[in-house]
């Protein structure tokens, strides 16, 4: 964390805990190495941010973007269940847009904070998630970074 802890302020007191009615959207950029996941963990992992947000999520998107798995993987995290493996091979059978609503559905109403760690392209997050996230005034403090 030496040297990131500006950063780390400005991220919490400018963008996340800020009160809000819409989905923020936010995003970390720079040159490979320079530290944009390890700011964003420390952010993720910061006691306020768990305080703040009922449901958070983390994924790590590969060079070959799998929505499918994306989505998958953040409805097993919004549902904290025991059954998690259970869970994923019900959902191997879901299409794309069942699964959006599945994730919808564990979201609404509630906060959450999601981090996409290594998104590249604005083209991926707009097909993976542009039905499955609830904003527009449906709940304060709705965050992605």
């Amino acid at each position: 964390m030496v040297g990131m802890e500006k950063d780390v302020e400005i991220l919490l007191e400018k963008a996340i805990l800020c009160e809000g009615d819409d989905l923020t959207i936010a995003a970390i950029t720079g040159d490979g190495g320079s530290g944009k996941s390890s700011l964003a963990r420390i952010v993720f992992n910061f006691a306020a941010v768990g305080e703040a947000f009922e449901r958070r999520g983390w994924v790590v998107v590969s060079e070959e973007v799998r929505v499918r798995d994306m989505i998958k993987e953040l409805c097993v995290q919004m549902k904290r269940t025991e059954t998690m493996e259970w869970e994923l091979n019900l959902m191997d059978g879901l299409e794309l847009p069942e699964l959006q609503q599945r994730l919808y559905q564990r979201l609404e109403g509630k906060r959450y904070f999601i981090v996409f760690d290594n998104m590249r392209r604005d083209e991926d997050w707009a097909e993976a998630l542009g039905q499955a996230l609830p904003g527009e005034g449906a709940f304060p403090l709705n965050y992605v970074l």
